[in-house]
Order: C-alpha cells, then sequence, then structure tokens
C-alpha cells in the first residue's frame, strides 16, 4: 500500500480547526482497513471437517479485503471410503451453520480417510446473491478444511 504525506504548508487555507476532523476520519478508516483478517483458510482439525465461509469485497478504490462470514449453512456428503481410519466417526452427512466471527463451522463423527462433497449456502445471510456453492475433496484422518470465498 501507498502512502503519501502531506505537508502543512501545501494546505494553504485550511487551518488545523478543519484538519482535526478529518485526521480522525482518516484514522478511523485505516484501523477499518486494517480490522480484519485476510486469511483465506483455517487450520484443520484432526479426525474432523472444517467448513469455512468468507466474503471478498472490493472498496471503490479497488482495495480487496477477505472477512469470515457467520450465518452461511453447509453441508455435506461422503462420496467413497478411500481405506482405514483410527478416527471413530462413521457419519456419513453433516449440516450446520457457519459461526459469527470465525465463519466456520466444525464436523465431527464423521468418517474420515474418505472423498467428500461439500456445500456453502448463503441465502441467510446480507450476501444472498453469492448463492450456494459446492466442492470436493479428500479428507484424511487429519482433517480437513474446505473454504469458500464469495467474491463481491
Amino acid at each position: 500500500m501507498e502512502v503519501h504525506m502531506m505537508s502543512f504548508r501545501s494546505l494553504g487555507h485550511f487551518s488545523l480547526k478543519k484538519l482535526l476532523p478529518l485526521s480522525s476520519l482518516l484514522a478511523v478508516g485505516m484501523l477499518l482497513l486494517f480490522a480484519c483478517s485476510s486469511d483465506s483458510t483455517s487450520s484443520p482439525v484432526a479426525c474432523g471437517i472444517r467448513m469455512q465461509a468468507q466474503i471478498k469485497l472490493t472498496n471503490d478504490f479497488g482495495v480487496s479485503q477477505i472477512h469470515n462470514l457467520g450465518g452461511v449453512s453447509t453441508s455435506g456428503s461422503m462420496l467413497s471410503i478411500v481405506g482405514n481410519s483410527a478416527c471413530t466417526g462413521s457419519g456419513t452427512t453433516f449440516s450446520g451453520t457457519t459461526a459469527f466471527g470465525t465463519g466456520l463451522n466444525d464436523n465431527f463423527a464423521v468418517r474420515m480417510n474418505a472423498n467428500w462433497t461439500v456445500a456453502w449456502g448463503y441465502q441467510n445471510t446480507a450476501f444472498s446473491s453469492c448463492g450456494v456453492n459446492s466442492g470436493q475433496g479428500f479428507v484424511p484422518d487429519a482433517g480437513a478444511v474446505f473454504n469458500n470465498v464469495c467474491s463481491l
């Protein structure tokens, strides 16, 4: 990010009284800019399937930020078993909702060392235009993270 500094001499007829509210707004804007996490994935959890929902917003200046999104419906269905598993879970489906603040939904007691298809539904969020998204992947005993980032 490029930051341009302005000297007080170049402000001409502006007074310090007029600059203070502007500087306060700039400070708040910078705090908001750096307050969100840009991590697009989380760490997997052993013997579990972690679902993550995020939203990528781009402002008028072309700056993009990724935010975790709660309230997203998640579901999964096992496609096939790849091999033996040391985890005790045997479930072949799951459903849930991502948590506000983290955008995560952890699912345990499901069959590991298997191929899964998963889905995210944004219909109950302020970002319903993201629709329903799905993906597939292998889930080892060490766990897996399925992350969906909706870009607006």
